[in-house]
């Protein structure tokens, strides 16, 4: 039997089955390489879709965030308005509260020997004044109301300067003239008027604009004087022009009354 030919077939095949083999080995581990890439790729693309979705669950959950403290805060100023108002509402409930108060209040002033109903807070003073019997002083009881004034002026002459003066309707013409006089006023309507047992004298006089070019700010006065004894009172209410016959004006003056 020949040995020699059989050697290179079986050198061939084994050279053959390497090769094939080798070149399968290099095919299967290039798959594989592929196959791994393609699972990273796979899972990156899933990280990258989970943290996409993360994100996005974060951001609705800061807008929702953003949203509720826009919610809560709008609410808060709501609140905070209401309560203002409210708190604004009680203010001016206790400010007219206390103007009704003050107005259903009598003034009575024991030095005056009087009593009055003032439309608000009252203020006093007094001051000198030169008169034909010498000096004396005039007290005042008033309201000051901007275009309104309510006003209440006292006098007490020396012991019989009435009587001497011509009698208390003398003493009382001459204050109105002497009174009109001092703001440049006229006389429009001049009555008796009594009040109780003491004889009296009421006036209306128009009072002139402080501004000749607005004649619109021109004024009222209404007077009424009042003699006791040695002691006159005068009482005055001074507004708007028109006004002389209102409610607060007849009220005011209607409230004085003496305290013997």
């Amino acid at each position: 039997m020949k040995k020699g030919p059989v050697i290179p077939i079986i050198a061939a095949l084994v050279f053959l089955t390497l090769f094939f083999g080798i070149g399968w080995r290099q095919k299967t581990a290039e798959r594989d390489l592929a196959l791994q890439r393609a699972a990273i790729a796979q899972t990156d693309a899933e990280q990258s879709k989970e943290e996409a979705k993360t994100q996005t669950a974060a951001r609705v959950e800061a807008e929702q965030r953003e949203a509720e403290a826009k919610k809560q805060a709008s609410a808060q100023a709501e609140t905070a308005r209401l309560a203002l108002k409210k708190s604004q509402g009680e203010t001016q409930e206790a400010q007219s509260k206390l103007a009704d108060s003050i107005k259903s209040t009598p003034t009575v002033d024991d030095a005056g020997r009087f009593v009055a109903t003032f439309e608000g807070a009252v203020q006093r003073g007094s001051q000198p004044v030169d008169t034909a019997v010498g000096k004396i002083a005039m007290n005042m009881a008033y309201y000051d109301g901007g275009a309104v004034a309510h006003m209440i002026i006292y006098c007490d002459y020396p012991a019989g300067s009435v009587a001497s003066s011509g009698g208390p309707d003398k003493v009382c013409a001459n204050a109105s003239d002497g009174a009109v006089k001092n703001v440049n006023g006229t006389i429009r309507t001049s009555s008796p008027y009594q009040l109780g047992d003491v004889k009296g004298l009421e006036v209306v006089a128009d009072i002139p604009s402080k501004d000749p070019k607005d004649p619109s700010s021109a004024s009222v006065a209404r007077l009424r004087f009042f003699v006791v004894g040695d002691r006159l009172y005068q009482v005055m209410y001074i507004g708007p022009t028109g006004q002389e016959t209102s409610p607060e004006a007849v009220t005011f003056l209607d409230s004085f009354r003496l305290l013997h």
